[in-house]
């Protein structure tokens, strides 16, 4: 299908400066101050297999952040953390078309609004805290507000797209409380609200794949979440310095206005023919409700030389006016791991495993990647791997490890490249 498909050389800097003040006040106990200063760049190259045309996609973004957070002391049991947050985000997208042979440039569709974008999030927030010997409570609320603005400076399919001047804003809470009847107990129950604006991303993005098209909606409004969790942890002491250790928490999300990728039309048409290829049209638009649900557990098996443990995390979501599944939903997943320690030494057995995702399962469009899926859908996949790590002194920690034994063919959901195959890896890490 493709003679070519790449990324080019990406550029990455980050800049942070961390200033921290610790002498109590009637405002804070402490407080600190960070800003940061960030740089990406990356591009993507593609041509067809027997097509001249090379497609070259190239984004720049800068982001700018300062954040502040104090926190004081109220009395013994009870503190207060609050602060606040503000990122700009400032995004230039361009796209070009050239002729391989000949070396000319001709348009072609940028990825973001092609006369730039930017996106302003603010977030300002307060946290009370109080801990007793069996009981703690943590309470706070959030005050959010994003600005997004885009302009589309050409007709893309023969539309011209409306500029996007969005502004959001939410009040959101948590609540979240644990109860600790003995040393070996906890409880702990969750609620809370969650708000989340549309991004440049999800607005304005264009982008060709598995003969569907991606357009911009800019009509999106901001999805509301409603969470809970509810969770238990239970400790086992058999004997001394042996132990078992067993988690389970069940959570779900209520989503209002959940942002979904469905069939779209444009011009009143459900596909459009771009550069001779017939695409159907699809955007993110917003639904009724959808719910998410699932349930995690682990459990640890503890003595002076071994430790055996696992994890497993199971979820589920629905769109609830039609029954069809919420797209990006991973399979079950989990991990083993058996650890011998002797002294200095740590010798690792464990395993990764994903279960399958039936095409029964996946989301609309082609957001869970259909045609990279089997007849059946995504098959499970579990690697066997081992390790061995040593601490040389207090500072350094060497490891080596063997990954994936059997040499097992698996991607890792939602991801479009096979995972390494049988390799030896080399750690040596220094603390100081």
């Amino acid at each position: 299908q493709f003679a070519t498909w790449e990324y080019g050389p990406q550029l990455r800097i980050m800049n942070v400066l961390n200033l921290n003040w610790n002498k109590s006040t009637q405002l804070f106990d402490n407080i600190s101050l960070n800003t940061s200063y960030q740089i990406v760049s990356e591009s993507r190259n593609i041509r067809q297999f027997n097509n001249p045309y090379l497609e070259q996609n190239d984004e720049h973004v800068q982001v700018f952040g300062i954040n502040i957070c104090a926190k004081k002391s109220l009395a013994d049991e009870l503190s207060l953390t609050y602060g606040g947050e503000v990122y700009f985000n400032d995004i230039h997208s361009t796209g070009k078309r050239t002729n391989i042979y000949t070396q000319t440039d001709f348009y072609h569709l940028s990825r973001y609004p092609s006369n730039g974008s930017s996106m302003i999030m603010q977030g300002y927030y307060g946290m009370l805290r109080w801990q007793k010997e069996k009981l703690s409570v943590v309470t706070g609320v959030r005050y959010a507000l994003n600005e997004i603005n885009g302009q589309f400076n050409d007709s893309i399919f023969g539309v011209y797209f409306e500029e996007i001047n969005i502004n959001n804003n939410a009040l959101n809470g948590s609540f979240h409380i644990s109860y600790y009847p003995n040393t070996k107990t906890k409880y702990n129950l969750s609620l809370s609200t969650g708000f989340r604006s549309p991004n440049v991303d999800d607005l304005g993005k264009i982008i060709n794949k598995d003969g569907f098209i991606t357009v911009p909606n800019v009509n999106l409004i901001p999805e509301f979440a409603y969470n809970s969790s509810l969770g238990i942890s239970k400790s086992f002491y058999v004997r001394k310095e042996k132990s078992i250790k067993l988690k389970w928490n069940g959570y779900g999300t209520l989503l209002n206005n959940m942002i979904i990728k469905d069939d779209f039309f444009l011009n009143g048409q459900p596909n459009l023919n771009w550069n001779g290829v017939q695409y159907a049209i699809l955007a993110n638009r917003n639904t009724n409700q959808g719910l998410v649900y699932g349930i995690n557990h682990s459990m640890e098996l503890k003595t002076r030389h071994l430790q055996i443990k696992y994890a497993l995390n199971y979820t589920k979501g629905i769109i609830t006016y039609n029954a069809m599944p919420v797209g990006h939903i991973p399979p079950i997943t989990g991990n083993f791991f058996i650890n011998l320690m002797k002294d200095e030494f740590t010798f690792s057995v464990f395993s990764l495993f994903n279960g399958d995702k039936s095409r029964t399962d996946f989301g609309p469009g082609n957001v869970d990647n259909p045609f990279e899926a089997t007849d059946n859908g995504f098959p499970s996949w579990y690697t066997i791997n081992t390790r061995i790590s040593s601490t040389i002194n207090s500072k350094l920690n060497l490891a080596i490890s063997l990954n994936n034994i059997f040499d097992v063919h698996y991607k890792t959901f939602a991801s479009g490249i096979s995972a390494p195959g049988r390799n030896l890896g080399v750690t040596l890490r220094l603390v100081y």
